[in-house]
C-alpha cells in the first residue's frame, strides 16, 4: 500500500523585508559559489520585489531600488557562471541597466563589472 502525502502550500504575502532576506541569501550563496543555489534565491528576491513595489520600482528610493538591481546583477553572475546560462545572464543584466538608468536621479547606481562566460 503506498501513502501519497499532498502538500498545500500558500504563497505568503512578499514584504520588502522578506525580499530584502532573499537578496541576502542570494548574495551570500552567490560569495560561497554556489551558484544554482544563487539563481534560486535571487529569482524568488526578484518575484518578491515585483510583487511588493507593482510597477514602481523606478519611484522607490535609491537605496531600496539598489537591492532590486544588485539582485539582478547577482541573479546575471550566477546565470553566466551556469552551463548555458549566457542568454538568461544576458537578459538579467538588460533588465538592471535599464532600472538603473530609467531615472531622474543621478547616483542611483554606482560603477559594477560583471563577466559573462560562454
Amino acid at each position: 500500500m503506498t501513502v501519497i502525502s499532498r502538500c498545500v502550500c500558500k504563497e505568503v504575502e512578499a514584504t520588502l523585508e522578506s525580499a530584502w532576506v532573499r537578496t541576502m541569501y542570494a548574495l551570500t550563496f552567490s560569495a560561497l559559489g554556489r551558484d544554482h543555489q544563487c539563481v534560486v534565491w535571487g529569482l524568488r528576491a526578484f518575484a518578491a520585489y515585483v510583487r511588493v513595489l507593482r510597477g514602481r520600482i523606478l519611484d522607490v528610493d535609491p537605496l531600496r531600488r539598489w537591492f532590486v538591481v544588485e539582485t539582478l546583477y547577482v541573479l546575471a553572475r550566477s546565470f553566466s557562471a551556469t552551463e548555458d546560462g549566457a542568454v538568461k545572464a544576458v537578459h538579467y543584466l538588460t533588465i538592471a541597466k535599464n532600472l538603473a538608468t530609467a531615472t531622474s536621479q543621478q547616483l542611483i547606481d554606482y560603477p559594477q563589472t560583471i563577466e559573462v562566460r560562454y
